[in-house]
């Protein structure tokens, strides 16, 4: 698998102080498939994805995109490759929706930094996808929290990155929006693209990643299709719950009680 993978994160470890945050952590992610990272709070996952968009450093281990180092591509490079998604948003810059997710195209403007035909439409396919086109002339600020997240996602769409990492992007969404958001992240790595996205919510990673890898202490827990990771017996191991699990009409995971 390594030989084509879009990720390749060998022996990673992470340690602040006295606390190892990533343990001795590989994994591969080829292009065409979305990775869900799943597991308790402070697990690791959103560590994890900050090294592999190059935001976070690791104390040992390797990490590679496309076969090449993450270290050794240029941030010209980087920013082409890698659309990011944080937790929540940060920007508090007076903008309109529309130049916001504009500037997803940063990576790809001239040297003068005018916008061609091909970056206008990127702009306008990711609003449409993320159903913002009635907010495009908007402030940024004036939008509520879900709102927010959704042009955030509009942006890294725009990029046309090939590697799109989003950490926890249905956290503040209604339910409509987190079915529209999963359901734009999966079609946007079955483009030959790949995804890795920090879920909390079971059953959306249960219908909507192709492989899981369930963390716990920084550790791998388990890594491997869906239908494998998610079994009652690790759910019940890493969460302290026993759940119920069914799979119609669709995948769903209900927490029981606690252990």
């Amino acid at each position: 698998m390594a030989e084509c993978a879009r990720i390749s994160v060998t022996e990673l470890c992470v340690r602040k102080g006295t606390t190892d945050l990533i343990k001795d952590l590989s994994l591969a992610v080829r292009p065409g498939e979305i990775l869900g990272l799943i597991g308790p709070n402070g697990a690791g996952k959103s560590t994890l994805l900050s090294c592999i968009a190059g935001i976070e450093s690791s104390t040992s281990g390797h990490i590679s995109i496309d076969g090449k180092a993450l270290g050794a591509l240029k941030v010209s490079e980087r920013a082409r490759t890698i659309a990011w998604l944080e937790q929540s948003g940060s920007m508090h810059w007076p903008l309109s929706v529309e130049r916001i997710v504009m500037l997803g195209r940063l990576p790809h403007l001239t040297t003068w930094g005018q916008p061609v035909q091909s970056d206008t439409y990127a702009v306008e396919n990711a609003l449409r996808q993320t159903d913002c086109v009635m907010l495009r002339k908007r402030r940024f600020p004036s939008l509520s929290g879900g709102e927010q997240s959704r042009v955030l996602l509009a942006r890294a769409l725009a990029t046309q990155a090939s590697l799109l990492l989003a950490d926890e992007p249905v956290a503040s969404l209604d339910l409509k929006h987190q079915l529209q958001t999963m359901q734009v992240l999966r079609a946007y790595a079955h483009g030959n693209n790949s995804v890795v996205v920090v879920l909390h919510d079971l059953s959306l990673a249960a219908r909507f990643c192709d492989r899981l890898l369930l963390m716990n202490e920084g550790r791998a827990v388990a890594l491997g299709e869906t239908r494998h990771v998610l079994n009652k017996e690790n759910i019940a191991t890493v969460y302290g719950v026993s759940v119920v699990i069914g799979n119609e009409p669709v995948p769903w995971i209900v927490a029981r009680e606690m252990l």
